[in-house]
């Protein structure tokens, strides 16, 4: 069988061409630093790098939201710790103050102007702002929660925030958290909740609703940080040592709750840091696992230039000499 030179010359093209694209290719790897030019490449490979991108820009946004959710959860411990300060100060107030022995009438009045003092703190910190945001107000959080008189504007919402997939914590405190407290009457506290509702319903007239219901005989009684600071200021001003005792148990029960909402706080913020470390472990180990499906190993890849440079060369050599007709192969 014949073979022309035209179908010669195809071949070496042919071959020509391939090798030159091996070689194109492969100095396009060695300038990218990758081996994964085209999505054909590797297809299973390119779609694994997608999903470490698209996870690498998940976890950039929850760490983002990580951190604006502890800088808010700082903010609220460090008015959390403000508050404990307060109440630990307005208690050691109402001890020294409570006895006619180791206080006057005169001191009480003198001690009044802090416990004053005291209140406008305790109001300044429950209005406290971060940006243009309140921390106290809940969900209503663009106008000042509480009153000069201490009452409470906000609502019971807690804000929360993604910091993992379908991991959330709650970035604020509600005002009633922190500055009140809510628990059964004294003489009901060593019983049950369910035995205490029983009794007060039980107790109820035919027809009447039961106590936990009626006007003025609530089931729970709420404490409330502005009303037993201006307590222990009325009892100073008066000289009412009775008042001024009554405050210090419910003083020591607000300073338990604040030790309890901050200890909260910073369960939160533990929570975020782990998940923070979790992202950026799984971070690094993405990187990695990317690192070995797209990058080029020099070492194979100088071997393979070299290899396809010598082929080229050979190429060219064997292609000079076939397609090159003399007069004597048309002779024949």
């Amino acid at each position: 069988m014949r073979v022309s030179d035209n179908t010669s010359a195809g071949s070496v093209k042919d071959a020509l061409r391939r090798t030159r694209g091996r070689l194109e290719r492969l100095q396009i790897q060695n300038a990218t630093q990758k081996k994964l030019v085209t999505p054909s490449d590797d297809p299973a490979g390119n779609s694994k790098i997608l999903d470490i991108r698209t996870q690498a820009t998940v976890n950039s946004q929850f760490a983002n939201n990580g951190a604006m959710a502890k800088n808010r959860l700082q903010f609220a411990d460090t008015a959390l710790n403000e508050l404990y300060d307060i109440f630990v100060r307005a208690k050691e107030i109402a001890i020294n103050q409570s006895s006619g022995a180791s206080a006057s009438v005169d001191s009480r009045l003198g001690v009044a102007q802090e416990v004053t003092a005291l209140y406008q703190q305790l109001l300044s910190i429950a209005n406290r702002r971060v940006g243009e945001q309140y921390l106290f107000g809940g969900f209503k959080t663009l106008s000042a929660p509480y009153t000069p008189t201490g009452e409470y504007r906000g609502d019971n919402g807690e804000m929360p925030i993604e910091i993992q997939k379908g991991v959330y914590v709650p970035i604020n405190v509600p005002g009633p958290v922190a500055f009140q407290i809510q628990r059964y009457k004294s003489e009901d506290q060593a019983r049950s909740p369910a035995a205490v509702d029983k009794t007060q319903n039980s107790a109820a007239a035919p027809g009447e609703p039961p106590p936990s219901e009626q006007q003025g005989v609530p089931s729970i009684e709420t404490i409330d940080a502005f009303k037993e600071i201006d307590a222990l200021r009325v009892g100073l001003l008066t000289n009412d040592t009775i008042t001024i005792r009554d405050t210090m148990e419910r003083l020591d029960e607000l300073i338990k709750n604040t030790i309890t909402v901050r200890a909260k706080v910073s369960a939160r913020s533990n929570s975020i840091d782990q998940a923070i470390g979790a992202s950026e472990k799984a971070d690094l180990s993405n990187a990695e696992l990317a690192t070995q499906i797209e990058d080029a190993d020099y070492t194979e890849l100088w071997s393979n230039l070299a290899k396809e440079e010598t082929i080229l060369r050979s190429s060219l050599s064997a292609a000079q000499k076939l397609i090159q007709p003399t007069l004597l192969d048309f002779l024949k």
